[in-house]
């Protein structure tokens, strides 16, 4: 392959990359991202004549003037939303330039093209594919500048084509991977400030089903498909959990049914007592929550909440009801306190059973079927406390079988039809029939709405919720404990989910990982970030036996310093591999090691060319300069003659060397 067909490909790479990066961030928002797609492609391995460009160019040139006025309305008429117009007309312009022949390709523009579509992506949240794509990007405009100007040069000297050693071009791969390591150090070292700017760096918000203002059960005629987006990774500081698919990742309550859907009715303005969780087991969990914005923000968390702090910027606040909501800059991540486990089943037999004037929103009802009345009846006939009402109705429910598949028709979209006839559904049908049962059985209960359980991640070590963890189960109050959490739910429901993971989903959890650090690390470092992971170094550096904070013992210091002096002798060889004696033919090293020797004595300036070291020898009358001569022209001869010595040459060529070293050293 030429100079100049690899060239013109290293451009185009740096396109895809400039687009790959681009497409992470903003998504297939527009068309001409798969048509400059197509087209870069498409110039990876083909080139167009001269004449079949010029009868393109004038369609690109249509395209980019209509693109360019329809850029313009949006920034008088929308100027909220510019950049995706805008990009629209530079893709427009990177396909065209991509397509045109090898010698008459503006490579500025190219260059300047591709680099204004990776700024581009940095309008937008860019994640690890955004990384990925800049290190692709940085290497091959490294090779292409260099390719570039060799290319130039050769056509403006018309010394034809250049020849390049073998493994040049890698060497200069590497060096610019060694200059983003060094790019990395500083960015790590150098002080931080948290982003300020939150419009277009903001990520999205998600929306998830169950969080909204109004959860309906009026949904037939379909099923529920999985939906693989990650919406929580739940680190544990003090160690994972040991059964991390049962925990409840509580969110939101709703505490009025209307027979259809529920909402957020009169309980958050009822005058209500402050509910404490003092009577609970004092066994504490704290987990580090990084959530995905959802179109409502609420803080989760395993119940009871006894505790939020802040990471990131974000401020945090709790309504009458207990649920907790945030107001947050960028991604919202906090540390959550609850406690670890739920009271005893005896402790709760004794509580108080007497309805209180704050029950009233709990125990509202809509007009209910006589069927439904005598069902909640007949489970809590032998019932003598709210605790065994609710075991009771709980496990009654359990009997019932746990399906993704809706109601076919409207009618079946009851909580009648589900009771009596059809006896399976999802999580909210459950749900809402046991808190339907409970209040008219006289027992105070809500809706709740949050995740069950999640995948451990072991690259990354935390626990990653996704929408397909969504749930939805039943808390019920206690005086003197407050609410209690109980699921009516079938344990199947987990099995349907595992069942859905698809093959690659090992895969998935790799890529998550890395997700999860670049954010982690990357978009969310800030200067609390830095001095945190300069203690830990520190820490590390420091001979200790105590174990670290996550319960894993620390690496002693030895450990630290030899994978320290690993990498700088990594980077040493890198940096000093182009310049080794190794990387010299064998006439080159004789030659080398004949002009060290008469170095050594004095008689040799680094600086001269190798006729004007030989004439300086002759004209000092040094000694073993007729051997010195043999050597120069021989190596002068395979050098820039284009002709190789033979055996015998070489031999002649080294044995001469010998002879003048050694009669140098006579001198000494």
């Amino acid at each position: 392959m030429t100079l100049g067909r690899l060239h013109r490909r290293l451009l185009t790479v740096m396109g895809l990359a400039a687009l790959a990066a681009f497409t992470a961030g903003a998504g297939f928002e527009t068309p001409t991202l798969a048509v400059a797609a197509a087209m870069l492609l498409l110039a990876f391995v083909w080139e167009p004549s001269p004449a079949l460009h010029a009868k393109l160019e004038v369609p690109w040139r249509i395209a980019a003037i209509v693109l360019s006025a329809r850029a313009l309305w949006f920034v008088f008429n929308v100027p909220q939303d510019v950049v995706l117009p805008m990009v629209d007309v530079l893709l427009v312009l990177v396909a065209s330039e991509a397509l045109r022949p090898a010698r008459t390709t503006g490579e500025t523009r190219l260059y300047s093209l591709s680099f204004a579509l990776l700024v581009a992506a940095t309008a937008y949240r860019p994640g690890v594919v955004f990384g990925v794509a800049f290190v692709v990007y940085t290497v091959c405009g490294t090779v292409a500048l260099l390719v570039g100007h060799l290319v130039r040069q050769a056509d403006t000297y018309n010394t034809g084509e250049a020849r390049l050693r073998r493994g040049f071009l890698p060497r200069v791969a590497s060096l610019s991977i060694i200059m983003l390591f060094m790019s990395g150090l500083l960015f790590v070292a150098f002080p931080r400030v948290t982003r300020s700017w939150v419009t277009r760096g903001a990520p999205p918000t998600a929306s998830v089903v169950g969080f909204s203002d109004r959860v309906s059960l009026e949904a037939h005629g379909g099923r529920i498909y999985p939906n693989p987006q990650v919406v929580l990774r739940v680190e544990f500081p003090n160690g994972p959990p040991a059964n991390p698919e049962a925990l409840y990742w509580r969110g939101r309550s709703y505490d009025e049914f209307d027979g259809v859907a529920w909402s957020r009715g009169r309980a958050a303005a009822w005058p209500s007592e402050p509910i404490s969780y003092a009577a609970w087991p004092q066994a504490r969990v704290l987990q580090r929550v990084y959530a995905t914005p959802l179109d409502v923000p609420v803080v989760f968390g395993l119940h009871p909440v006894l505790d939020v702090r802040p990471v990131s910027r974000m401020r945090t606040m709790q309504d009458r009801v207990g649920d907790i909501f945030y107001d947050a800059v960028g991604t919202p991540s906090y540390d959550v306190t609850s406690v670890g486990r739920l009271p005893a089943d005896s402790a709760l037999r004794a509580a108080d059973p007497r309805i209180s004037r704050q029950d009233a929103p709990y125990l509202q009802l809509p007009e209910i079927t006589s069927r439904m009345r005598v069902l909640a009846d007949s489970l809590t006939a032998n019932a003598l406390t709210r605790l065994d009402k609710a075991r009771s109705i709980e496990a009654y429910l359990r009997t019932f079988r746990y399906t993704l598949e809706l109601p076919a028709t409207a009618r079946e979209a009851s909580l009648d039809v589900f009771l009596f006839e059809r006896r399976a559904g999802h999580c909210e049908y459950f749900s809402t029939a046991m808190v339907v049962l409970l209040r008219s059985a006289g027992v105070p209960a809500r809706n709740v709405n949050g995740f069950l359980g999640g995948e451990w991640n072991e690259f990354g070590r935390y626990l990653s919720v996704t929408q397909n963890n969504a749930h939805s189960w039943v808390e019920v109050f206690f005086p003197g404990f407050g609410w209690v959490p109980f699921d009516p739910t079938p344990a199947a429901a987990n099995q349907v989910a595992a069942a859905q993971a698809p093959w690659f989903s090992p895969f998935r959890s790799l890529f998550d990982g890395f997700e999860h650090r670049w954010s982690k690390w990357v978009l969310e470092y800030n200067l609390d970030s830095q001095l945190n992971l300069f203690r830990r170094a520190a820490e590390g550096m420091t001979p200790t036996r105590n174990p670290s904070e996550n319960g894993e013992p620390r690496p002693p210091a030895w450990l630290s310093i030899l994978i320290a002096a690993a990498i700088a002798w990594i980077l040493a060889r890198l940096l000093m591999y182009q310049t080794r004696s190794g990387t010299l033919s064998p006439e080159s090293r004789i030659y080398v090691a004949l002009r060290r020797a008469y170095r050594r004595a004095g008689l040799e300036t680094e600086t001269d060319p190798p006729l004007t070291f030989v004439r300086r020898l002759e004209a000092a009358d040094a000694p073993g300069t007729a051997d010195a001569r043999t050597v120069v022209s021989l190596y002068l001869e395979t050098r820039f003659g284009a002709r190789p010595i033979s055996t015998e040459e070489r031999k002649q060529m080294r044995r001469a060397a010998d002879a003048a070293a050694r009669a140098v050293r006579s001198l000494r």
